[in-house]
């Protein structure tokens, strides 16, 4: 009988070819729901089943989402330099501030202004005069201990920017349909 070697997986590809080797990656639990079909399938029915029974059209069923970004942190990337140079690296300088974009659409393709939250105790006034915009295009700032969103930066957002502009003209008895994903609160 043979003994397994130190590089026995090195062959071992070529001698089963139903087998095949992928780099895997590491999945939230809700990504990894996403990908289960009857659960896809049993939330997308209730869905539905919401949307018909109060008549929700594509311009108000609306999808928010949010994205953090650390600032100050370097992606891995192609240099070139001597050929000496085993393992070049990048240098940085510590920093790991977080800012989060807060983004939401319509299924009639209709978009909010963006929300950006800093990381920060306070937001200074005219801090982001600088920032190039679109012309009729606008940002709102808010400002989070750690860069994310939180309760009260959700409940502002929701107030001040999601309910006024999607509000139906006045005299419409017309409902919305906001979907988050995985939002909770911390009160």
């Amino acid at each position: 009988m043979d003994q397994v070697g130190e590089h026995w997986l090195t062959p071992f590809p070529g001698h089963h070819p139903d087998l095949g080797s992928k780099i895997g990656r590491c999945m939230d639990r809700e990504g990894a729901l996403a990908t289960d079909l009857d659960f896809s399938r049993k939330h997308l029915d209730h869905f539905y089943h919401i949307r018909c029974k109060f008549h929700v059209k594509d311009d108000d069923t609306w999808n928010t989402d949010e994205k953090g970004f650390a600032i100050g942190l370097e992606e891995a990337g192609t240099m070139i330099c001597g050929a000496s140079h085993q393992n070049p690296s990048f240098i940085q300088d510590g920093s790991r501030d977080s800012v989060t974009i807060v983004e939401a659409i319509s299924g009639g393709v209709q978009v909010l202004p963006p929300l950006v939250i800093f990381e920060a105790n306070a937001h200074l006034m005219g801090h982001h005069t600088n920032i190039e915009i679109e012309e009729k295009e606008e940002a709102f700032f808010a400002t989070s201990p750690k860069g994310y969103t939180n309760t009260e930066i959700t409940f502002q957002w929701f107030q001040e920017v999601f309910e006024p502009r999607t509000r139906p003209a006045k005299g419409i008895n017309q409902h919305r349909i906001l979907v988050l994903d995985g939002h909770s609160t911390d009160c």
